[in-house]
């Protein structure tokens, strides 16, 4: 059984850093990952971090790193120093020093969910459950320019995620007010549809609010109108959904044919909202 020896609060400078990251030869251990070294050092620089974890096991004279290789890898990168809680251990044999690194980083992370309800609650936005997270997931799936549907978001990390919703309030807003005020719209609440809402908030608030609500409601619509067209196809394709039918629209198609429906209501034509699976990038908004 490994025995805890000291713990101390240090301030761990870039070359102190170097040094540590020497003792990092236990044969388990990860290899480095540059994109949290970066994600990690981004953090230093900008003074969002908070203090780092390090552990160091004597085991049989030697010095080995049982955790914090990512954290003295940024500061090297970053150049910035950094606080830490820095433990040491005795381990005296394999066994001791393979129990020791299996109690690192095997705790429960906070979800996304819970992050964005965090940046929510201090922005003070009173909206609607789920429309944060939802238009946290459809500004993920556009491009920067707006114009390409972006099939996974995986490049970003949570806390990048999370920003963006204090940059789109007006956004959230528009969206939180279509779906606040009736409770018939879970056929909406998917994340190619909220894409396709902002794109065209972007384009002219007034017509997206008509649009949006018409979809919603289905009042003083006719069959041969766009917003009747796209709301039969969500209607159906949320049913599919909820059975769990492979038939139910991908997030690009969902906000394609949306689009389609919102560029014909804009022309004061119909259409059929064909969709092409192949189809590069999204219709442009019109």
């Amino acid at each position: 059984m490994f025995k805890k020896m000291s713990t101390q609060i240090i301030t761990i400078s870039p070359e102190e850093a170097g040094e540590y990251l020497a003792l990092n030869t236990y044969s388990a251990q990860r290899k480095i990952q540059a994109k949290h070294v970066n994600f990690l050092s981004n953090k230093m620089k900008c003074g969002e971090f908070r203090i780092g974890d390090i552990a160091v096991a004597h085991n049989n004279g030697s010095r080995i790193l049982m955790n914090g290789q990512h954290q003295l890898s940024a500061s090297m990168t970053s150049g910035v120093p950094f606080e830490a809680l820095l433990e040491t251990y005795n381990c005296p044999d394999a066994g001791d020093l393979s129990l020791l690194f299996r109690q690192f980083d095997n705790h429960a992370m906070r979800s996304l969910s819970q992050m964005v309800d965090a940046e929510v609650a201090a922005l003070g936005l009173d909206w609607k459950k789920g429309v944060a997270s939802l238009l946290v997931a459809a500004l993920c799936n556009l491009s920067t320019d707006g114009k390409r549907f972006l099939s996974s978001a995986s490049s970003m990390t949570k806390d990048e995620r999370v920003r963006m919703i204090k940059y789109n309030i007006p956004e959230g807003n528009f969206i939180n007010d279509i779906f606040i005020k009736s409770r018939m719209t879970n056929f909406m609440y998917r994340a190619g549809v909220f894409t396709a809402v902002i794109l065209t908030y972007r384009v002219n608030q007034d017509d997206a609010y008509s649009f949006w609500v018409s979809v919603r409601d289905g009042e003083n619509i006719t069959k041969d109108m766009p917003e009747y067209k796209l709301r039969m196809f969500l209607l159906k394709n949320a049913s599919r959904a909820r059975r769990g039918a492979y038939l139910s629209a991908s997030a690009r198609e969902l906000c394609h044919r949306s689009i389609i429906a919102w560029n014909a209501f804009r022309r004061s034509t119909t259409t059929t909202l064909r969709y092409y699976a192949d189809a590069k990038g999204l219709p442009k908004v019109i």
